[in-house]
């Protein structure tokens, strides 16, 4: 199992908002949300959002899928954020960084859970079957 579908496994319980998960990026990258969307900031708009969210916000910068447009009567640029390709090898190993990192400060192991996770399944097994 990679760390990315282990992750996601556990997130409800583990991450459920997602800031783990975005923290660790932004710690990766050194994004800084607030430097790159100065007209969002402004207007309040990153308050209310969770991880996953704001990870839209740091994948569309660190891959370039940003469209700027002039706010009128400003001095402000507001981002469209574009679809991120994910298939390109920069992506994907920053992907795989990323969730290999989350797992390691999370001190969990993907091979260490599948191997916890067949030892409770046969104990279930033999408990069952020793009961009858």
């Amino acid at each position: 199992m990679d760390a990315k579908t282990f992750y996601e496994q556990l997130a409800p319980e583990l991450d459920p908002g997602g800031f783990k998960l975005y923290f660790t990026a932004q710690r990766l990258t050194g994004f800084d949300l607030y430097k790159q969307f100065p007209y969002e900031d402004s207007r309040g708009m990153f308050e209310m959002m969770n991880g996953h969210q704001l990870m839209r916000y740091l994948l569309a910068d660190q891959f370039h899928a940003i469209r700027w447009e002039i706010v009128p009567g400003t001095g402000y640029e507001h981002a469209i954020l574009q679809p991120i390709d994910t298939t390109t090898p920069a992506y994907q190993q920053f992907e795989r960084r990323l969730y290999e990192t989350l797992m390691q400060n999370c001190h969990l192991n993907p091979l260490e859970h599948e191997q916890a996770a067949r030892v409770t399944q046969k104990q279930r097994h033999r408990n069952g079957r020793g009961s009858r």
